[in-house]
């Protein structure tokens, strides 16, 4: 007889518990359909929550409301006039409006965790505090290596594999100390400034994503630069893998005059060509075996690339090739081509591309191919499964083709 009255006294507790949350829930739908909830009485508490995210770095709120998103069927904790700051109290960027994730575990124990921040609409400052030293909207960045201009490929490389190997490593660092689960961030101005606080540029409808998947970190980062030597567009995105062994980035600067990229890569005779591509750059390091690879991807937006040495134009271009350092190969993935002259597409690998005294070995191959040298030939050529191996040297002085 006591244990079925313990059992019936167990259910009406658990039944008028169900009742108690049924009814709270009721009242809260209630008042979210009559408008924002406030939530004062937790400000001060979120606030703190966001300041320990950051390192100690202080946070403001002006309002804090309990809102329904229509759009997405949720309730967001929202943060009306989100003030950042840096280590010395100043300002250093501010959101009119950031949707809050909480852990509601945390929140039973009485304790206020934020696990997700979307800031939107506002601006932040990305400031030059010292050589080699920037900060972004108060948070100190992994220091960049001072060092002289690259003069050969072979430097190129080797800085492309320095810098790749200390973000990685800067990313670690910087995820230690990021307690966030994921932030967000759109239509953001990026206001870039020197280190006595004077403008250098901006960085218009900046947005962005930080999160932590499976012990790793993923970035991305778009926005539109002027003044500061960027891209009117472009887009970042790093992604770590295997606990931080591994990072692959992407760089994506929209629509570049070719001129311009050749000036950018150090790359003589296209200052006449007036051929604009959409360029995209990737590159692969690890940890243990530095850089894996470094590719480009471009495509024709307008414009034609001008042959004077053949007297020719090349009015479509495509391409995605890859150097891969530990083969000394450069990776032709497609290369199409279009002009008077040539029309093709051609993919294959070149080996020994900076090996010092020895042939470059050329492996090509395309399904098809038009050649037209008219009129020092009486007609055009129209090839299929064309296959090409030869060696070659720099000056093409030699040129010996497999039989």
């Amino acid at each position: 007889m006591v244990r079925q009255t313990t059992k019936v006294i167990i259910f009406e507790i658990l039944g008028v518990l169900s009742l108690v949350a049924m009814a709270a829930i009721g009242i809260l739908a209630f008042m979210l359909a009559s408008g924002p909830v406030e939530l004062g009485v937790f400000r001060d508490d979120v606030e703190q929550a966001i300041t320990n995210a950051r390192d100690g770095r202080p946070v403001t709120v002006e309002r804090l409301t309990l809102q329904w998103s229509p759009s997405e069927r949720r309730v967001f904790i929202v943060a009306d006039g989100v003030s950042i700051k840096d280590k010395s109290g100043r300002e250093a960027g501010f959101a009119d409006e950031a949707k809050l994730t909480v852990d509601a575990g945390a929140m039973l124990l009485g304790r206020v965790e934020v696990l997700e921040v979307d800031m939107q609409t506002g601006w932040v400052e990305l400031q030059n505090t010292a050589p080699n030293m920037w900060t972004l909207a108060g948070d100190p960045l992994p220091e960049i290596a001072a060092a002289a201009l690259p003069q050969s490929p072979e430097e190129w490389l080797d800085r492309v594999n320095t810098v790749l190997g200390d973000v990685l490593l800067g990313l670690q660092v910087f995820d230690a100390t990021l307690e966030l689960e994921t932030l967000q961030f759109t239509d953001l101005e990026l206001r870039v400034l020197d280190a006595e606080r004077a403008p250098i540029g901006t960085i218009a409808e900046a947005a962005g994503q930080i999160a932590h998947p499976d012990q790793d970190i993923a970035i991305l980062f778009s926005g539109k630069g002027e003044g500061v030597g960027l891209p009117e567009a472009f887009s970042v995105s790093l992604n770590t893998t295997e606990n931080y062994q591994t990072m692959r980035g992407g760089l994506e600067i929209g629509v570049l005059p070719i001129a311009e990229l050749g000036q950018r890569l150090g790359v003589s005779g296209l200052e006449e060509s007036d051929l604009e591509l959409g360029t995209s750059f990737m590159a692969e390091v690890t940890r243990t075996d530095g850089l894996q690879q470094i590719g480009i991807v471009i495509e024709r937006e307008a414009g034609v690339l001008k042959l004077d040495a053949v007297s020719d134009e090349i009015s479509d271009l495509t391409a995605s090739i890859a150097y891969l350092p530990a083969e000394d190969k450069i990776r032709i993935d497609v290369l199409e081509f279009d002009s008077e002259r040539v029309q093709g597409v051609l993919r294959g690998e070149i080996t020994n591309v900076l090996a010092q005294n020895e042939l470059r070995r050329l492996d090509l191959e395309a399904e098809t191919l038009r050649l037209d040298f008219t009129p020092r030939f009486q007609q055009a050529w129209a090839l299929e499964n064309v296959l090409l191996s030869a060696d070659v040297s720099d000056d093409f002085t030699i040129f010996s083709i497999d039989a």
